[in-house]
């Protein structure tokens, strides 16, 4: 949940295919990270959007997949501002 970001996209990668490899037949993924539409956006991070989600995904059942913005919050001492966000749940075939 949002820790991709803190993650290079080789590590990134790595991580979500270590994850579905582990996953049995008929289990769950759920994935909630930042975008490149993103403010905190940086280069050499993972920052991933909901087509490419889609696209590792391929070959699952989608049950949810969204892309936004959250509303405006505040914290680590950061000025008001927004995230954007992508989520996908899905099923192992």
């Amino acid at each position: 949940n949002f820790l991709l970001h803190f993650l290079n996209e080789e590590e990134g990668k790595k991580l979500i295919y270590k994850v579905k490899n582990n996953t049995a037949k008929g289990g769950l993924n759920f994935i909630s990270c930042l975008t490149k539409k993103d403010t905190f956006f940086r280069e050499g991070r993972f920052f991933i959007g909901l087509s490419e989600l889609k696209d590792l995904y391929s070959g699952w059942e989608m049950i949810k997949a969204d892309e936004d913005y959250t509303e405006m919050e505040e914290h680590n001492n950061l000025k008001p501002h927004q995230h954007h966000i992508a989520l996908i749940l899905v099923r192992k075939k």
